[in-house]
């Protein structure tokens, strides 16, 4: 017999059929498939398939999707093996590139920048250098640290470093190979002078070091008194800073102050001067807000408190 599969909304379906017609064909499908008599054999000009002698009743025939005659688990396996492995080698190309471009992003947030609390990335930038050029008993010096320095970096010690040169005006000559000071409110501000000094020299905690500072400038008509009373205060212990004083360590590193403070340019007309990142400009606006002119300097993400 020959048959032509019917197809209905792009399925295939099975038609059961005897001598005399047909017994049930799908729903929706109007009249018969093709009768011909059991006789009747397929030619080979219509390429046929020739169909065996079998029973006189039903006989079925059911149109099937060729991919259908392969097992699943075998086609996805061919896809795997894909004959000589191309298709794992590809898999394991990618996950390498993900893993060197994973690398590179890391390597990159480490040299130039970081993740903040929000997972954006922030670029680094390093904290602004303050240098304040002072004098232990300079009553704008006093101002300066207790009004300006303290509350700013307070509020910006994130984006800030200081150091002390505490000299001023003062002025220095050599007698019999020792060091002779000469200081601009006489010779307490210069045994004062000395005592900062050798509290920046002794004590390397940034914070810390302001806060012994600004202890000791508050008051300092006595220096050594002073100095002890604020180093303890601040858990610090003063025989470091005694021994300093009174060694030829004090007045060499005095004389270094000194050092410091006459190589400034332009040269020193007022007392405190601040140099920050190198600069000296903008000096009678730092005097009044200190906290203005850094915000408005520095380069990174302001603080909160800009």
């Amino acid at each position: 017999m020959r048959f032509k599969c019917a197809q209905v909304s792009g399925r295939m379906h099975t038609w059961s059929t005897d001598e005399t017609g047909v017994h049930g064909r799908p729903a929706g499908v109007q009249g018969r498939p093709p009768h011909l008599p059991h006789q009747q054999k397929p030619t080979q000009g219509d390429r046929d398939v020739e169909m065996p002698a079998t029973d006189q009743h039903d006989k079925e025939f059911t149109a099937l999707d060729i991919n259908a005659r392969i097992p699943r688990g075998a086609r996805w396996e061919g896809r795997r093996s894909g004959g000589s492995g191309g298709g794992g080698l590809q898999v394991w190309t990618f996950l390498l590139l993900c893993l060197v471009l994973t690398l590179v992003l890391i390597n990159d947030m480490v040299t130039y920048g970081h993740l903040d609390e929000a997972g954006s990335e922030v670029v680094s930038h390093p904290p602004m250098q303050v240098v304040v050029y002072y004098e232990a008993l300079c009553p704008d010096s006093r101002y300066f640290v207790l009004k300006q320095l303290v509350p700013t970096y307070e509020k910006l010690h994130t984006i800030m470093t200081i150091s002390f040169v505490p000299y001023g005006k003062a002025q220095t000559t050599e007698k019999d190979g020792k060091y002779v000071f000469t200081c601009q409110h006489g010779p307490v501000e210069c045994r004062a002078n000395m005592v900062h000094a050798c509290v920046t020299n002794v004590v390397h905690d940034e914070a810390k070091q302001l806060n012994i500072i600004s202890c000791m400038i508050d008051k300092n008509d006595q220096p050594v008194k002073v100095g002890e009373k604020c180093m303890e205060k601040f858990g610090e212990p003063w025989s470091d800073v005694a021994k300093c004083v009174d060694s030829d360590k004090g007045p060499s590193i005095l004389k270094h102050m000194g050092d410091m403070t006459h190589s400034l340019r332009p040269r020193v007309t007022f007392i405190p001067t601040v140099e920050i990142d190198g600069s000296l400009s903008e000096q009678s606006q730092i005097q009044q807000n200190l906290l203005k002119v850094l915000c408005r300097r520095y380069k990174g993400p302001k603080p909160p408190s800009c």
